[in-house]
Protein backbone atom coordinates (compact mmCIF):
# COMPACT_ATOMS: atom_id res chain seq x y z
CA UNK A 1 0.00 0.00 0.00
CA UNK A 2 1.33 3.39 -0.87
CA UNK A 3 1.48 5.71 2.15
CA UNK A 4 2.45 8.51 0.31
CA UNK A 5 0.89 11.53 0.94
CA UNK A 6 -0.49 13.22 -2.16
CA UNK A 7 -0.30 17.49 -1.68
CA UNK A 8 -0.86 20.42 -4.39
CA UNK A 9 2.13 22.92 -5.54
CA UNK A 10 1.80 25.62 -7.54
CA UNK A 11 4.21 25.23 -10.12
CA UNK A 12 5.36 28.21 -12.60
CA UNK A 13 6.01 27.24 -16.35
CA UNK A 14 7.27 30.30 -18.41
CA UNK A 15 5.18 29.90 -21.54
CA UNK A 16 5.73 31.68 -25.36
CA UNK A 17 2.78 31.18 -27.26
CA UNK A 18 3.25 33.75 -30.45
CA UNK A 19 -0.25 33.73 -31.36
CA UNK A 20 -1.28 35.00 -28.32
CA UNK A 21 1.22 36.70 -26.96
CA UNK A 22 4.46 38.94 -28.48
CA UNK A 23 6.20 38.50 -25.74
CA UNK A 24 7.17 34.78 -23.23
CA UNK A 25 4.71 34.68 -20.00
CA UNK A 26 4.44 33.01 -16.65
CA UNK A 27 1.85 30.64 -16.65
CA UNK A 28 0.63 28.98 -12.70
CA UNK A 29 -0.82 25.37 -12.73
CA UNK A 30 -2.11 23.84 -9.44
CA UNK A 31 -0.71 20.17 -9.52
CA UNK A 32 -1.41 16.96 -6.99
CA UNK A 33 2.10 15.81 -6.05
CA UNK A 34 3.83 13.35 -4.25
CA UNK A 35 7.76 12.67 -3.19
CA UNK A 36 7.91 9.93 -6.43
CA UNK A 37 6.17 12.81 -8.62
CA UNK A 38 8.49 13.95 -11.26
CA UNK A 39 9.14 17.12 -13.49
CA UNK A 40 8.04 15.20 -16.58
CA UNK A 41 4.92 13.51 -14.43
CA UNK A 42 3.98 17.27 -13.73
CA UNK A 43 4.37 18.49 -17.06
CA UNK A 44 2.63 15.34 -18.40
CA UNK A 45 -0.30 16.12 -15.90
CA UNK A 46 -0.61 19.89 -17.58
CA UNK A 47 -1.04 18.67 -20.90
CA UNK A 48 -2.95 15.50 -20.25
CA UNK A 49 -5.24 17.66 -17.23
CA UNK A 50 -4.65 21.05 -17.48
CA UNK A 51 -3.89 22.55 -20.89
CA UNK A 52 -3.38 20.78 -24.00
CA UNK A 53 -1.72 23.66 -25.49
CA UNK A 54 1.70 23.02 -23.36
CA UNK A 55 4.38 21.79 -25.39
CA UNK A 56 7.83 20.27 -24.41
CA UNK A 57 10.68 18.01 -25.15
CA UNK A 58 10.74 14.56 -23.92
CA UNK A 59 12.20 11.21 -25.06
CA UNK A 60 13.94 8.03 -22.91
CA UNK A 61 12.82 8.88 -19.52
CA UNK A 62 15.63 7.41 -18.55
CA UNK A 63 18.35 10.29 -17.94
CA UNK A 64 20.07 9.20 -20.77
CA UNK A 65 18.89 11.65 -23.53
CA UNK A 66 18.97 15.10 -22.23
CA UNK A 67 15.60 16.04 -24.51
CA UNK A 68 13.93 16.81 -21.33
CA UNK A 69 16.35 19.49 -20.32
CA UNK A 70 14.80 22.71 -18.51
CA UNK A 71 15.09 25.30 -15.95
CA UNK A 72 13.89 24.51 -12.59
CA UNK A 73 14.50 27.66 -10.36
CA UNK A 74 17.26 28.79 -12.26
CA UNK A 75 19.25 25.69 -12.64
CA UNK A 76 19.64 23.37 -15.04
CA UNK A 77 17.46 20.16 -14.69
CA UNK A 78 16.05 16.92 -16.60
CA UNK A 79 12.84 16.51 -16.12
CA UNK A 80 12.85 12.58 -15.87
CA UNK A 81 14.97 13.08 -12.97
CA UNK A 82 13.68 16.15 -11.12
CA UNK A 83 11.24 15.24 -8.76
CA UNK A 84 8.54 18.08 -8.03
CA UNK A 85 9.38 19.08 -4.35
CA UNK A 86 11.97 21.33 -5.32
CA UNK A 87 10.35 22.82 -8.20
CA UNK A 88 8.70 25.79 -8.35
CA UNK A 89 9.93 28.10 -11.51
CA UNK A 90 10.06 26.20 -15.16
CA UNK A 91 11.45 27.27 -17.98
CA UNK A 92 13.36 26.28 -21.32
CA UNK A 93 16.80 25.31 -21.11
CA UNK A 94 19.14 28.24 -22.25
CA UNK A 95 20.62 25.73 -24.78
CA UNK A 96 17.68 25.87 -26.75
CA UNK A 97 16.96 29.34 -28.65
CA UNK A 98 13.80 30.96 -28.14
CA UNK A 99 11.50 29.34 -31.03
CA UNK A 100 7.97 29.68 -31.96
CA UNK A 101 7.33 25.93 -31.93
CA UNK A 102 8.59 25.28 -27.81
CA UNK A 103 5.77 25.42 -25.11
CA UNK A 104 8.13 26.20 -22.07
CA UNK A 105 8.96 29.69 -21.87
Amino acid sequence: MNTQQISTKQVSVKRYLPDSSAEPFWQQYELPVDDSTSLLDALNHIKEQLDSTLSYRWSCRMAICGSCGVMVNGIPKLGCKTFCVIMTVISASSRYPTSPYSGIW
